[in-house]
């Protein structure tokens, strides 16, 4: 190989390095917006199923002798979807617990 076409090869091979190393910023960059805009649906999505939950438990309530529903419950009177049989729903990990008296309710929903 002569003297110039050693130069022209290296010049190549740079410049290719250089696009491989700009590419792979650039799908960083792009990874990471995603996984926040992600993160940022996942969460108002379960903004709104807590409030979904909310506003059901009330209607269970008054329609049930007082008493507040499982999910169970919930979906088999078809006031939830069946989208909260399993978890994570949205990302979260949802966790609806009913005291012992079924007069209160606990709802959590964490990062799944």
């Amino acid at each position: 190989m002569t003297s110039g076409m050693q130069k022209v090869f290296l010049v190549v091979t740079a410049v290719m390095l250089v696009g491989i190393v700009l590419a792979g910023l650039v799908f960083t960059k792009a990874f990471s917006v995603w996984v926040s805009a992600t993160r940022a649906g996942n969460e108002a999505a379960t903004i709104q199923n807590v409030k979904t939950i909310g506003i059901v438990e009330l209607q269970y309530f008054y329609s049930h002798q007082r008493t507040f529903g499982t999910f169970e419950q919930l979906i088999q009177e078809e006031l939830l979807s069946s989208k909260f049989k399993s978890n994570p729903v949205d990302g979260y990990v949802l966790t609806l617990t009913v005291t012992s008296d079924r007069a209160a309710y606990a709802l959590t929903a964490d990062p799944g």
